[in-house]
């Protein structure tokens, strides 16, 4: 009697197992056949890869969170200076810098080299300076890609970092909001058009909203700002983050999202620019936006174009 057995190759389909790798019975017998592995999966792989691109987030956040100061019993607090950003009393580094250890990263990740990102760094005339804007829009990003990339951001900061429709997921989208907080690498920060989002970069924006004294714009329009996202962002909202404006355009928020968001914005007092066009927004959702403009004392704008909110909405 014969058996074969049922294996599962590197796609993750299950499969019967070639003549030289199957399990074969004899009758009075018994043989077992034992295939080497000569190179692992790419489950495997995906799983070292994402490993890798935890630990380095969470020796970011080591980091970030060792450095307190702590005083002895007795001891008061006399005088204290500004805090002091990562950029102090660092040498800019040269183009030929940059770009070097930039590839090395690359190469030691397995992707090659962004050529948006090589243009971006070979144009910029002083390192010493914060640069105006690293256009990114439309260029694929993988989590290898986000995690090269801080090889350009320990060296070079932003005011405008533009992610739009890049495809990003969530390992990507988590290692560049961590070095966005780590080493003040943006001012504005554009992850709009990128629908595979869910809850881990959600947290992570709501944590950079909370904790950011430079981040005053953020753009998530057309996303996934869905019932488990809604609640983040309308917590760091309702600690007063410096956050002056948000854009959530297209993101299906009528109903009880619409209301946990009016809710955290009643008493902020930072938010100034509010942009909610294109979500389907009705004549109910108007009346909590209109509660919401009677405590909300500081929203200068509110854009709610393109919604049906008919003459009681209005």
């Amino acid at each position: 009697m014969a058996a074969a057995a049922v294996g599962t190759d590197e796609t993750g389909d299950s499969s019967t197992l070639s003549p030289p790798t199957a399990l074969s019975l004899e009758e009075g017998n018994s043989a077992v056949a034992c295939a080497e592995i000569a190179s692992p999966t790419k489950t495997n792989r995906r799983l070292n890869r994402k490993s890798s691109l935890t630990k380095n987030v969470q020796e970011r956040r080591r980091i970030r969170q060792n450095t307190r100061v702590r005083f002895r019993e007795g001891e008061e607090l006399t005088d204290a200076s500004p805090v002091q950003g990562p950029w102090k009393d660092i040498v800019p580094p040269s183009c030929a810098r940059v770009l070097e250890v930039y590839r090395t990263a690359c190469a030691k990740v397995k992707v090659r080299p962004l050529n948006p990102v090589v243009d971006f760094v070979q144009k910029i005339d002083d390192f010493g300076t914060r640069q105006d804007n690293m256009n990114l829009k439309g260029v694929r990003l993988e989590a290898r890609h986000c995690e090269a990339l801080e090889e350009v951001f320990r060296r070079i900061s932003v005011n405008l970092l533009n992610l739009d429709s890049c495809g990003l997921e969530d390992d990507g989208a988590l290692a560049l909001l961590e070095m966005v907080e780590f080493y003040e690498a943006a001012y504005v920060v554009i992850l709009s058009n990128n629908p595979k989002l869910t809850r881990p970069t959600w947290l992570a924006l709501s944590r950079l909203m909370k904790r950011s004294a430079f981040l005053h714009y953020i753009d998530v329009a057309q996303t996934t700002v869905d019932v488990n996202a809604i609640p983040l962002l309308a917590r760091s909202l309702r600690a007063n983050c410096p956050l002056m404006t948000l854009h959530l355009e297209r993101n299906s928020l009528s109903g009880p999202r619409l209301v946990i968001l009016a809710a955290a914005l009643k008493t902020n007092t930072n938010l100034a620019h509010l942009y909610l066009g294109d979500n389907g927004l009705t004549s109910d959702d108007a009346l909590m936006l209109g509660a919401m403009l009677k405590g909300n004392r500081r929203l200068e704008l509110l854009d709610i174009r393109d919604n049906h909110l008919l003459d009681q909405g209005a």
